[in-house]
């Protein structure tokens, strides 16, 4: 959907790395992958990694606003996945200045070929330490005490 709401192509994927990889090269045809802003229920994932990979901004949508929104848009009640797609797009391009774009998982990790599992792992560590010390010591959370930022950072075997 283009900002005037025309709807610019329209079309059905499969779930599969071949899909996805075709559906990256048939948005490139559109525009430059920055200008191209992808709507999405889901904030994480690998279909979200790879757009994020080739340069789209994904800004992930809640399917709460998206049921209210359908609910005020579409008169029928009905639900496709074409007409929430529909749907979404009218969303985005008309909350667009209120919704945030998702933000690529660390570069860094990335670089050293860490995945999005890796990155869990890691913050669920950390935040198993905290709650094991507050229980341990029978205290509250306290950032300043507890240190989790800088447990974040420590390095961690994969």
């Amino acid at each position: 959907m283009d900002a005037t709401g025309k709807i610019a192509d329209r079309f059905t994927i499969k779930h599969s790395a071949e899909a996805i990889a075709m559906l990256i090269r048939r948005l490139a045809k559109h525009a430059d992958p920055a200008d191209v802003q992808i709507g999405i229920e889901r904030p994480n994932g690998r279909l979200v990694d790879l757009l994020l990979e080739a340069g789209h901004p994904v800004v992930p949508v809640s399917p709460n606003a998206i049921k209210t929104w359908r609910d005020g848009e579409v008169l029928s009640g009905a639900k496709s996945d074409t007409g929430d797609a529909a749907v979404i797009a009218e969303y985005l391009r008309q909350r667009q200045h209120r919704l945030r774009v998702a933000v690529p998982y660390c570069d860094d990790a990335r670089k050293s070929g860490k995945d999005h599992p890796h990155a869990i792992r890691v913050l669920a560590r950390a935040w198993i330490r905290v709650i094991w010390r507050c229980w341990h010591d029978g205290v509250l959370y306290d950032p300043a005490k507890h240190g989790a930022a800088a447990a974040l950072n420590e390095p961690v075997a994969a």
